[in-house]
């Protein structure tokens, strides 16, 4: 769920995460969320109280270290839409395809890490 300021009503994120190790330099990260709203959703037309329930997300993550200081992050997410969602955003079809992907380059350069010595 790719937050925006249009209706905001909160949101809960209840999520379980597992990380496994599948070598010595790489790990893979699967995350499962399920969204729901922190506010009653309140259906304006008739006053009824629609369903808190936004939807639920996957996402996986592989992580490859490349040296001692660097990694490469490849991250796909799955977001599976449910009715709470066309009520708050107002969408026709929120179950539609909703993924994405991306790529990180992480690097932590070991020169910033400075250890003053002690004056004799």
């Amino acid at each position: 769920y790719v937050g925006n300021h249009a209706n905001s009503v909160g949101l809960t994120d209840i999520y379980a995460k597992a990380n496994f190790k599948l070598g010595k330099s790489s790990s893979l990260l699967v995350k499962g969320h399920y969204f729901s709203s922190a506010a009653t959703l309140i259906d304006d037309t008739d006053g009824s109280e629609a369903d808190k329930y936004l939807g639920t997300e996957v996402d996986i993550v592989f992580t490859q270290k490349l040296l001692p200081y660097a990694s490469v992050k490849v991250g796909y997410s799955q977001m599976f839409a449910a009715d709470g969602m066309e009520f708050l955003k107002n969408q026709p079809n929120p179950s539609g395809l909703q993924n994405w992907g991306w790529v990180q380059l992480v690097i932590k350069p070991n020169f910033l890490k400075w250890s003053p010595k002690p004056i004799q």
